[in-house]
């Protein structure tokens, strides 16, 4: 009977601290998975601000006096805001945004030659990530 009681005894510390360290694990898991989705949000954001500085690259050739745009893809958006440092000259900062992740891009496009055949381009060396 006593041996018996021992192996109990000791069967049921084996089965607690196996319990402690499943337990434990599972904390690392969850934190590592939540790791992971924030860096995933993260890269979606700077694509999605990457997406806005585009769209108004774009839209600027047609609108000139463009100022703001916004835009959703999938679960996440964009705004881009246009400033006017010169007639010719414009500044875009568009910002992404998906779950708590938000990541801003900028760059300036400059239009040159004559109406109506402007051309437009990214200045060199303007496109940053703020």
């Amino acid at each position: 009977m006593k041996k018996n009681a021992q192996v109990l005894l000791l069967t049921m510390l084996l089965l607690a601290l196996a319990s402690i360290m499943v337990i434990g694990l599972s904390g690392m898991w969850k934190a590592e998975v939540g790791i992971i989705s924030y860096s995933k949000n993260g890269l979606t954001a700077f694509y999605l601000a990457q997406a806005g500085l585009e769209r108004a690259k774009t839209d600027l050739k047609y609108n000139w006096s463009l100022a703001l745009i916004t835009g959703n893809i999938g679960s996440g958006d964009y705004q881009v805001a246009i400033t006017f440092p010169s007639p010719d000259l414009r500044v875009i900062s568009s910002t992404g945004r998906i779950g708590n992740s938000i990541k801003v891009v900028q760059a300036e496009v400059l239009r040159t030659g004559a109406a109506p055949f402007y051309t437009y381009s990214q200045v060199l060396g303007s496109w940053k990530e703020i």
